[in-house]
């Protein structure tokens, strides 16, 4: 039996994760997830069923908030299963959400600009990698379309790392999103560019944003590429900051497919 805010546990362990502050924990109660100062937003997702319910929040003396979420058993999705109908009616929920933006707002006021992003992905940027040539020939897009992709921007809630390990799928068939430390106020195709070239075949994109609600245009291709570049800039910078050498060269790789107009 382990004491920890106050409460008997019969089972207490690291979560893992690089933060360090998270833990599963079991008692009389049930099962459940642990945080130390989760997302501010989590008990409107949890209302809005995005993520696993929120039982219930402690804050300790020195200001720190405790999270307890009810653990959902199941399994994260898999790669194929991301192509699923539901990945895409959550999408939607999710971004159409005046819950989550008002939320939001109130929380971090500042919204993603296009010009945010790219200054977000030169900022601190070794040497190494601004020499890249296929760094290079992907901020000279980037600054080539700022203006372009600003001209048609609506601000919504994003997820801001939808990859599939994000995804559970639980036992009671009850499909969540979790992690939304990276949420942003931004443009859909945050989200929406890393859910198609990471997870649909290219010759199904237009069927797929029609079920989301949207039509493919040159502009819509614009901004979906525009996006996938930051998102794969920023993952090959952090990968270099940690030195996983091996991971970002794959991310490079991957880099010159979406300048390719590729799939990954």
């Amino acid at each position: 039996m382990t004491n920890y805010l106050g409460r008997q546990w019969d089972d207490l362990q690291p979560a893992g994760g690089e933060s360090g502050q998270a833990y599963f924990a079991t008692n009389h109660e049930g099962k459940f997830f642990l945080k130390r100062n989760s997302t501010p937003f989590l008990a409107v997702l949890s209302a809005e069923g995005f993520v696993p319910r929120l039982k219930w929040t402690q804050r300790l003396e020195n200001g720190d908030v405790i999270t307890a979420q009810k653990w959902a058993n199941g399994h994260l999705f898999t790669h194929e299963e991301m192509t699923s109908p539901r990945v895409i009616d959550m999408m939607q929920r999710i971004h159409t959400s005046r819950a989550l933006n008002i939320l939001l707002k109130k929380i971090d006021a500042h919204v993603m600009y296009p010009n945010d992003w790219l200054t977000h992905v030169k900022t601190d940027m070794a040497d190494v990698l601004s020499l890249h040539p296929q760094i290079k020939q992907a901020l000279r897009y980037l600054e080539s379309n700022q203006t372009l992709v600003a001209s048609a921007m609506t601000a919504v809630v994003c997820h801001g790392d939808v990859n599939h390990n994000n995804w559970l799928l639980s036992d009671e068939d009850e499909l969540f999103l979790v992690d939304w430390d990276g949420a942003v106020l931004s443009d859909v195709s945050v989200d929406l560019s890393m859910l198609l070239y990471r997870y649909i075949p290219k010759e199904n994109w237009s069927n797929w944003l029609e079920t989301y609600g949207m039509s493919m245009t040159p502009l819509l291709q614009v901004k979906l590429k525009w996006y996938m570049l930051c998102n794969v800039i920023l993952t090959i910078k952090t990968k270099h900051n940690s030195g996983r050498l091996n991971e970002m060269n794959k991310w490079l790789i991957k880099l010159e497919k979406v300048l390719n107009d590729e799939e990954l």
